[in-house]
């Protein structure tokens, strides 16, 4: 969703073509989060697709350009207006500790230790890379680091309360549905 609205808010300033639009987003973004050009084009045309986005006329050098349509600028206003929900209850990491927090002889302390030391290498980057950033950047990269802060804080938490899970093999109540087994053809 983040790179649909994103590309509606580029057009809403003007039309544009697939590739101006990839350098206008890695721009505006400070190359925070690169797009692919292939993404962009998919993205435009599910944009013209939806009725948010319609080709218009080719420049100069016969690229065609896109450009917002009103449903476009409703569904921008849209976006901007509406909170961001959901975080990281799918989260990969946090996955990844509830498993094996529920896995017998699964040793949490390591796969704790391993992502800490990711995060403070890390840190170090993105404490880095802040010292050359252009403003916009560094406004992605403050959130990433607020991002690796959370984590940390979350590590916290999962040592705190590892002990209150305990690991389990699987259940012994099977599903009713399945696919069966298939018989077995005899001679």
């Amino acid at each position: 969703m983040s790179v649909r609205n994103s590309l509606l808010a580029i057009l809403s300033v003007g039309p544009c073509y697939g590739f101006q639009l990839k350098v206008e987003f890695e721009r505006r973004t400070g190359s925070a989060w690169p797009v692919n050009v292939g993404q962009v084009y998919t993205t435009l045309t599910r944009l013209v697709r939806d009725g948010l986005a319609a080709r218009g006329a080719a420049d100069a050098e016969g690229r065609e350009l896109f450009e917002i349509t009103d449903a476009g600028r409703g569904a921008l206003t849209d976006w901007f207006s509406s909170p961001v929900t959901g975080s990281g209850a799918r989260d990969e990491f946090a996955m990844k500790c509830v498993m094996a927090l529920s896995l017998p002889g699964r040793d949490i302390e390591s796969l704790l230790a391993v992502q800490e030391a990711w995060i403070d290498a890390r840190r170090r980057e993105l404490a880095a890379a802040m010292a050359e950033a252009s403003p916009a950047r560094r406004l992605a990269l403050s959130a990433a680091i607020h991002d690796l802060d959370a984590q940390s804080a979350w590590i916290a938490r999962v040592r705190e309360s590892a002990d209150e899970i305990a690991p389990s093999g699987n259940a012994t109540t099977l599903p009713k549905r399945g696919r069966p087994a298939k018989k077995a053809v005899t001679a």
